[in-house]
């Protein structure tokens, strides 16, 4: 099975990029150029998201900071489009998506992309972003996270929190052992933690945070 997962492994060459986009060659070697000559280069934004939750969050704060957002990855052709100022926004889930996100930024656009929940091309991914520019990560805010949570999860770790052990929080809410490591399971899960101990911690920072 591993094998054939590694079979599968998505490779995506920059270099074959670029060949792909060889109809638009003269486009991109003239934005390229008037990129060098503008400082606000530099102000590009390459984001790779952790969730779509993070992702609006940092949609949000760019557009704040006046940044044009458009969804999807495709630039307008023309002399007349220019990409400063632009960010690319939207979910990385093939490798079609990938190359026309990587394409946008070949094309001088900032990008804010969820990675896709294939390992191997999650990593092909970011690291091509990476040989185009430094790459920021945005993770989803704990506060965004704790509204996965039911009132039954919260109250189990906020039990916790206050020193009792799983059994005797069962016992408090009315649960069985085998539901109450359920529902701190699909916690956990929620919160992106791999310990109760996480989770405890996360769901009180975050509550404080709130407060």
């Amino acid at each position: 099975m591993i094998e054939a997962q590694r079979g599968l492994r998505f490779t995506l060459n920059l270099r074959h990029i670029r060949l792909e986009a060889q109809y638009d060659e003269r486009m991109l070697a003239s934005r390229a150029s008037l990129r060098h000559e503008r400082s606000d280069d530099a102000e590009r934004r390459l984001i790779v998201a952790s969730s779509s939750a993070a992702m609006e969050a940092c949609v949000e704060q760019l557009e704040r900071s006046g940044a044009a957002i458009r969804r999807g990855w495709e630039l307008e052709s023309g002399p007349a489009q220019d990409p400063a100022g632009l960010v690319c926004v939207g979910r990385v889930e093939t490798p079609r998506d990938a190359k026309a996100a990587l394409l946008a930024v070949l094309g001088g656009a900032g990008i804010v992309a969820v990675l896709p929940d294939d390992v191997a091309l999650s990593a092909s991914f970011f690291e091509d972003l990476r040989r185009l520019g430094q790459v920021d990560v945005a993770e989803e805010p704990p506060q965004t996270r704790l509204e996965r949570l039911d009132d039954e999860q919260r109250r189990l770790l906020d039990l916790l929190a206050e020193g009792s052990s799983i059994a005797i929080a069962a016992r408090r809410l009315y649960l069985s052992r085998r539901t109450a490591d359920r529902r701190l399971a699909a916690a956990r899960a929620a919160l992106g933690v791999r310990s109760n101990a996480e989770a405890v911690v996360l769901a009180r920072s975050a509550a404080d945070r709130a407060g």
